[in-house]
């Protein structure tokens, strides 16, 4: 009988955790969409998750390096209240506690020492102070106003800096909220919350080479980015995502039809996406050159030449770039498109030699330090990160290169290198004795001529 106590106590044990679940989180509420980085990634990179100069949003609020923003968010508000006379702070606070708990579900976590008056406070005030720099920018760059006593504008700097943290996955508010804040302060030209976002943006990271589209609701701000940032071919992509709904829905047709038109690949054929380095792709006659165009996600193949726009490597690039995966990585519902592109660059680049080669061709760009520095970067971006097999973006791209590479002429090269001139002294004697034997048989030849002569002479 103990089998029967032990099931009536599991029994408790669990009605009991019903029961303490609330009415209100029974019912069915949205899925978070701010989280945390994941701590195998944090383990590659620390730094890359966590604010340098601001804290937005309750995941970084107490930390004491941020603390000196906090003047700054106040002052911001002050103003704020000064400008619109008819708007109390009792208003701003109203107008939040409308929506406050869809703005508390769209947190993945929370922090219990923070009670509801305390995170409902760290919203609005960092609501307000983001939403008031972005249209402060606006307002400077269309001539509007010109607050040269702001210190935050003062040095492009310090914008480039905070624009940097607005941008961290975990340093994220929720657009609505921003957006409802934004709504009371009018702008010059008429521009959305969304557009003004995107210009600030553009201008204070100009590495991301962004082209607006109107978006009807990102989630934040790294969101907004990440939409704007990707304007890879999107009629690829979206033909693509069409063709996988055909095969998965049997439609198989229509569905052959896309697929060979977009080149994308079969499944179960048990082929990998994957591509030799930069100097090995080159020692099989395959070429680089800079891609033109706004999209760096915008990669060509044609007549043996990768066309790849440049990317600029600095101290700041791994910060963007894993924030925009670590993103992707929660998200179902959107285009993998930095991951691919990470997937790509990792396949490249190797070692030293190979950032060499794509710096020599206007592919990367290098204001981080040493080469190897570049390839050691490089290679950990996609360290604990889950990479899927299915619609990868440039598996035509691969599949293109890979059998050009298989040819037959390709082949021979490159056994002939391997095994006859491993080193670049095997390439200079190898000429000299080239040049040697055309100047022997020049000489055999001038030799037979004279003779021919004087024996016709002769006869």
């Amino acid at each position: 009988m103990a089998g029967g106590d032990t099931g009536t106590d599991v029994e408790k044990i669990l009605q009991t955790k019903l029961d303490e679940v609330s009415p209100e989180s029974k019912a069915t509420t949205p899925s978070p969409f701010i989280f945390k980085a994941p701590r195998e990634l944090r383990r590659v990179n620390e730094g890359a998750f966590d604010p340098q100069i601001i804290s937005i949003g309750p995941y970084h609020h107490s930390k004491p390096h941020l603390k000196a923003m906090e003047i700054h968010k106040v002052r911001y508000l002050h103003s704020l209240l000064q400008q619109h006379g008819g708007l109390e702070l009792e208003s701003y606070i109203a107008a939040y506690m409308e929506i406050e708990q869809e703005v508390r579900n769209c947190y993945a976590e929370h922090d219990d020492r923070l009670s509801p008056a305390e995170f409902g406070a760290i919203m609005v005030l960092d609501a307000l102070f983001v939403v008031q720099l972005i249209c402060k920018f606006t307002d400077r760059i269309s001539r509007v106003v010109d607050d040269e006593d702001d210190y935050l504008f003062k040095q492009n700097l310090n914008l480039s800096f905070i624009a940097q943290d607005l941008l961290l996955l975990e340093n994220q508010l929720p657009f609505i909220l921003l957006q409802m804040y934004a709504a009371d302060m009018t702008t010059p030209d008429g521009y959305s919350f969304g557009r003004q976002a995107f210009n600030f943006f553009s201008f204070t990271q100009p590495r991301l080479r962004m082209r607006y589209n109107e978006i009807g609701g990102p989630e934040h701000l790294l969101g907004l980015v990440h939409y704007t940032w990707i304007q890879v071919p999107m009629k690829y992509v979206v033909d693509r995502n069409i063709w996988f709904l055909m095969y998965h829905f049997k439609i198989k047709q229509q569905a052959e039809e896309i697929r060979k038109d977009l080149g994308v690949r079969q499944t179960g054929k048990g082929e990998c996406d994957y591509i030799s380095s930069a100097t090995e792709l080159s020692e099989r006659g395959i070429r680089f050159r800079q891609g033109e165009g706004n999209c760096l996600f915008d990669i060509r193949f044609e007549h043996r030449t990768l066309f790849i726009p440049t990317l600029i490597v600095d101290h700041d690039t791994e910060r963007i770039i894993r924030n925009l995966i670590a993103y992707e990585q929660f998200k179902d519902d959107v285009t993998s498109i930095v991951m691919d592109y990470a997937r790509f660059i990792d396949c490249l680049v190797n070692y030293a030699a190979d950032v060499a080669l794509l710096c020599d061709h206007g592919v990367i760009i290098n204001r981080l330090g040493s080469n190897e520095d570049v390839a050691n970067m490089i290679n950990k971006l996609n360290n604990y990160v889950y990479l899927s097999t299915n619609n990868f973006t440039y598996s035509q791209i691969f599949d293109r290169v890979n059998e050009r590479c298989r040819q037959p002429w390709n082949l021979w090269k490159v056994n002939l290198r391997q095994t006859y001139f491993n080193t670049p002294w095997d390439w200079v004697l190898a000429s000299i004795a080239a040049a040697a034997l055309l100047l022997l048989l020049s000489f055999l030849q001038t030799i037979f001529s004279v003779l021919a002569y004087f024996k016709q002479g002769a006869s």
